[in-house]
């Protein structure tokens, strides 16, 4: 199994960030405040090394969450690794 290549994944995170971000928006104002969303995003494997989106964290901030837990899953047969990020409304 081959890594995407850098421009890939970049253009896969940025339509996964849009994505998450729009219903995220959306979902905010209609959530009771210290509201719990879990949510699986893609990361890439590299070798040993895993390529996480970048900034996500930063991203949800802006609209009010916070993440309070992250794990990553993967398997040495994929490419892609799961991260499962749990946030709370701020």
């Amino acid at each position: 199994l081959k890594t995407p290549r850098p421009e890939d994944q970049k253009a896969t995170f940025e339509e996964i960030s849009k994505l998450h971000m729009n219903w995220l928006s959306l979902v905010h104002p209609l959530t009771p405040k210290t509201c719990k969303v879990v949510l699986c995003l893609p990361a890439f494997k590299a070798g040993k090394q895993i390529i996480h989106l970048p900034n996500f964290d930063k991203l949800v901030n802006k609209i009010g969450y916070r993440v309070l837990q992250v794990f990553t899953y993967d398997r040495e047969d994929q490419v892609v690794a799961r991260d499962i990020k749990v946030l709370e409304k701020l």
